[in-house]
């Protein structure tokens, strides 16, 4: 399992649109001891431009909004699920 989230991570820093890499590895760091590399993979995908259907910014930044609450930090959480609302807002309205 290590090896295969290193190379995820590795795919993700060498190609920028292997983004989704980060997402999906994030769904595999499901052990409290594993929560800040999940939480650094999706901050590493939702900061980069390859945004995917697989790995939908909206569920990253609602995900990521409980990982941050999982480790006692109310006001990034809050934050992402700001975030996450914001973003759904905006491609909600583009689809109409």
């Amino acid at each position: 399992m290590e090896s295969a989230l290193r190379s995820g991570e590795s795919a993700a820093q060498r190609d920028k649109q292997a983004g989704v890499a980060l997402y999906n590895g994030a769904s595999c760091c499901a052990t409290p001891a594993a929560t800040g590399r999940a939480v650094r993979m999706l901050e590493e995908y939702l900061a980069g431009s390859a945004k995917t259907e697989e790995g939908p910014a909206f569920v990253a930044h609602v995900w990521l909004a409980q990982l941050k609450e999982s480790l006692g930090d109310a006001a990034a959480a809050s934050r992402e699920r700001a975030a996450a609302l914001a973003w759904r807002r905006s491609t909600c309205r583009h689809r109409i």
